[in-house]
């Protein structure tokens, strides 16, 4: 779902339950309370997955995850020329101390 594709597998079951909820017989007036909180249930599972896939769509907004990634990339393109700068410091050193 971060990704922005379904789970195959829980649409699935999804579906599976709806079917059963929609294939239950009501036979007698003792079935009408079990069919009536399978359907509650059903219906609260289905807004569990409304409210998820909202809140996985707004967990950072745009502007904040942007920033983190120039934030993440500035410091990693810091981190790789300070070592270069480091490196080449103490090859300069160890040659000045050969000589």
């Amino acid at each position: 779902m971060v990704a922005g594709t379904m789970s195959v597998a829980a649409e699935e079951e999804y579906f599976q339950m709806a079917d059963a909820v929609n294939g239950m017989k009501i036979t007698t007036t003792r079935d009408v309370p079990a069919w009536a909180e399978a359907v509650r249930t059903l219906g609260e599972v289905s807004d569990a997955r409304g409210e998820r896939a909202v809140f996985v769509t707004i967990r950072m907004p745009r502007l904040l995850r942007l920033l983190l990634y120039i934030a993440t990339l500035s410091l990693v393109v810091g981190m790789a020329s300070s070592d270069s700068n480091v490196r080449s410091s103490a090859v300069s050193c160890l040659r000045s101390r050969s000589s």
